[in-house]
């Protein structure tokens, strides 16, 4: 088994070289860049651990100050990843993450957080398996992606036409051509990503 380092270095290199570098999330730059995202790692494939560690991180972000609400030049914790090292399916995770969202509703936090499931075979519904558009969502490891929602609102409120963001990172995912998660760790990755960026 991999370590725990190897898992969180695997996986900030998929947001670099990827999300970051192809800018398919109009906020991970900055948080990404800033050290503000923190990664947990789960050796768990039992539903009932994982929700329990869901429920832990979000009382840890409950508790901790995000960036934008830092009064000083200390750093906060902006977002978080939950890295599962099991090889827990696609359906198993989106049925974890409907089953925690309920638990946000019942709390009255699901104004307060957001979730993102990230998966080795994610999936859009509706989309063929191969289409290159589920790459927007398509990591290294099963993950869940904890977000703050008022930093999400401040960024979309940022961002230009964002209506169009979920077209264009399909086109340049097509554009890219990928078809492999692993792609991203080979040598000529960053390449492909400036070269899509420059067309």
């Amino acid at each position: 088994m991999e370590s725990d380092n190897n898992y969180i270095k695997k996986t900030k290199i998929w947001i670099d070289r990827l999300v970051v570098g192809l800018n398919l999330c109009p906020f991970a730059k900055y948080s990404f860049q800033d050290g503000n995202i923190h990664y947990e790692i789960s050796d768990s494939d039992d539903f009932t651990p994982m929700m329990q560690e869901l429920v832990e991180l979000v009382q840890m972000l409950s508790a901790t100050a995000s960036e934008s609400m830092k009064d000083d030049d200390s750093s906060g914790i902006s977002n978080a990843f939950i890295i599962y090292t099991q090889d827990v399916s696609f359906d198993f995770m989106l049925d974890l993450e409907y089953s925690f969202v309920g638990l946000l509703e019942d709390a009255g936090l699901d104004t307060k957080f957001q979730t993102v499931v990230f998966h080795p075979q994610f999936k859009y519904e509706g989309e063929d398996n191969n289409a290159h558009g589920n790459f927007t969502n398509r990591s290294p490891y099963p993950m869940i992606h904890i977000l703050r929602a008022e930093e999400v609102s401040e960024a979309i409120a940022k961002t230009i036409n964002v209506d169009m963001i979920p077209t264009n990172n399909t086109a340049k995912l097509e554009k890219l051509a990928i078809t492999r998660v692993s792609e991203v760790f080979e040598d000529n990755f960053e390449d492909r990503v400036l070269e899509v960026l420059n067309t």
